[in-house]
């Protein structure tokens, strides 16, 4: 997915949580990816590497960027929508400012038509009162017609906003997918129904996901050694198969693994100088 670049960002966040996957990298290629991020965030330029590995570390952070550019554009979206309203607002309530200059609109012309003459100390001719009613009752129409066009627009405003909002989750959810989908590097299986399935995920797991695809990626370079994409879904890989990165070399060794190495190179030592000391010991005795 290209990076919307209409409005840039200032800034992006860098998750924490990511340091394991930048501890698999040498110092040189952790200074490529420092340097692609800050490009792809400028400008939106995303980097052609061999390296999967590299690729794929690139990809996490990548998404996190493409976070804040989507949040960014809805706060701006949202603000406009709110400035909109307010604009409408505002015209209203000057429209009943003039109207509250009058007498109310559920008053009789025959009232109103008294009012004014004991506030003027006269009573008003035939010509006069029938004058008055009817400029009153016409800037009462016009009033209701001014509310009814100004509550039109602010429904047709909120059903579009609806609309919006329930097309932009779909599109969200084809982009996440087409990208996980891309980041797992194994295209096995029915499409359309993985994307089903993966619609039907929350957003948290989605999330979740796509911050451990990349080094699931990164642990199997393989694609024959991952699973397919339906078993990883089906089987919640992302919770039940934990990721270590090394710490050298291709795999980790831990402490067991360490512990059990050293007691054999002990082992084998004590054997092969038992065995020297024999043979030492059977010379001698032949020179005897």
């Amino acid at each position: 997915m290209a990076m919307r670049m209409d409005r840039k960002i200032k800034s992006f966040a860098v998750c924490i949580s990511n340091a394991e996957a930048v501890a698999c990298l040498d110092d040189v290629m952790a200074g490529r990816l420092f340097k692609a991020l800050f490009d792809y965030a400028s400008n939106g330029t995303v980097p052609k590497w061999s390296d999967k590995a590299l690729t794929a570390v690139f990809s996490m952070f990548k998404s996190q960027i493409d976070k804040n550019v989507e949040a960014y554009h809805e706060k701006c979206e949202k603000n406009a929508i709110n400035a909109r309203k307010r604009y409408a607002t505002i015209n209203v309530n000057k429209s009943d400012a003039a109207v509250g200059n009058r007498l109310p609109s559920h008053t009789s012309a025959s009232r109103r038509s008294k009012t004014v003459a004991v506030a003027s100390e006269s009573i008003p001719s035939g010509d006069n009162y029938n004058s008055n009613n009817k400029e009153d009752i016409d800037k009462n129409e016009e009033n209701i017609k001014e509310r009814n066009i100004v509550n039109t627009a602010e429904n047709s405003e909120n059903i579009a906003l609806g609309d919006f909002v329930g097309k932009s989750n779909e599109l969200k959810n084809s982009q996440t997918f087409e990208r996980v989908w891309a980041l797992y590097g194994k295209p096995v299986g029915n499409k359309t129904q993985l994307e089903q399935q993966w619609s039907g995920l929350s957003d948290e797991e989605r999330e979740a996901i796509l911050d451990y695809v990349p080094r699931y990626v990164a642990a199997r370079p393989d694609p024959k050694y991952r699973k397919n994409f339906c078993n990883f879904l089906a089987n919640r890989t992302w919770e039940t198969e934990q990721i270590t990165p090394p710490t050298y070399g291709k795999y980790k060794r831990n402490s067991d693994t360490i512990s059990k190495e050293r007691e054999c190179t002990r082992n084998d030592a004590t054997s092969l100088t038992e065995e020297l000391i024999a043979k030492c010991d059977a010379g001698s005795e032949g020179k005897d």
